[in-house]
């Protein structure tokens, strides 16, 4: 919620329970096939990652960075064994069990967001690649460590969100568009892209493919404001 407090809810909108209650929460995101949650919390100005089972148990602490400085924007490898994190202005790779020390990515990610490619091999982020000429780009970077890509075809500058495609071969973005915000794809390949819903609403702040590939949950809604006439009484 707004406050950072999150919750566990049934599809039907029912049975709402919080989750981590008394934690202020700045990002989470399931991790792997166990169902398990990473999370970013802020503590006494200091945001660092965290690891619990589904139910919210056995929270396990992942980074310890210094003193007023945040670890956020947690994401993970499908099979759970590592996390990639932002702690600025770097993004680091780390296996889940600390055995190791973070690994530098050479990616250029514009807000620190990243998103793993459902075969695991691939981390995939939007970014402004330096210059002469200094231009945004989709980055594609190897899990296992290599040269990095940059598709510079129809980036969208203005995308809230992103997501690989089910099948790996693409990325879907959210953009508003037209004063409508709605689902894109682009192929990593290059190519045209398309557009995959038509919803007519101005805001998304959100979206997800089931892990079948078959349904896609969205965050979306209208912008609403009041008009009011104030008179100078005296």
């Amino acid at each position: 919620d707004q406050h950072g407090q999150p919750y566990t809810i049934h599809l039907d909108g029912s049975g709402q329970t919080a989750l981590l209650p008394g934690r202020q929460i700045v990002a989470m995101i399931d991790c792997g096939p166990s169902g398990a949650l990473i999370f970013s919390e802020l503590r006494d100005d200091t945001a660092n990652i965290w690891k619990v089972d589904a139910d919210g148990a056995n929270p396990v602490q992942l980074t310890h960075v210094p003193q007023g400085e945040r670890a956020g924007l947690p994401n993970c490898t499908p099979d759970g064994k590592s996390f990639i994190y932002f702690h600025a202005p770097d993004l680091l790779l780390q296996d889940m069990n600390g055995t190791s020390s973070p690994l530098k990515l050479q990616l250029h990610s514009a807000g620190g967001g990243t998103r793993v490619s459902p075969d695991g091999k691939t981390i995939a982020t939007l970014g402004f690649v330096p210059g002469p000429p200094e231009r945004m780009a989709f980055e594609f970077a190897p899990v296992a460590q290599g040269a990095t890509r940059f598709l510079y075809e129809n980036v969208p500058a203005g995308a809230t969100w992103f997501e690989w495609s089910p099948d790996g071969k693409a990325l879907d973005y959210a953009i508003l568009r037209r004063g409508a915000a709605n689902v894109w794809r682009q192929p990593i390949e290059g190519g045209p892209f398309q557009q995959i819903t038509k919803f007519t609403t101005p805001v998304m702040t959100g979206f997800r493919w089931s892990p079948d590939g078959k349904n896609l949950y969205a965050v979306r809604g209208t912008h609403s404001a009041d008009i009011i006439l104030l008179r100078d009484t005296k």
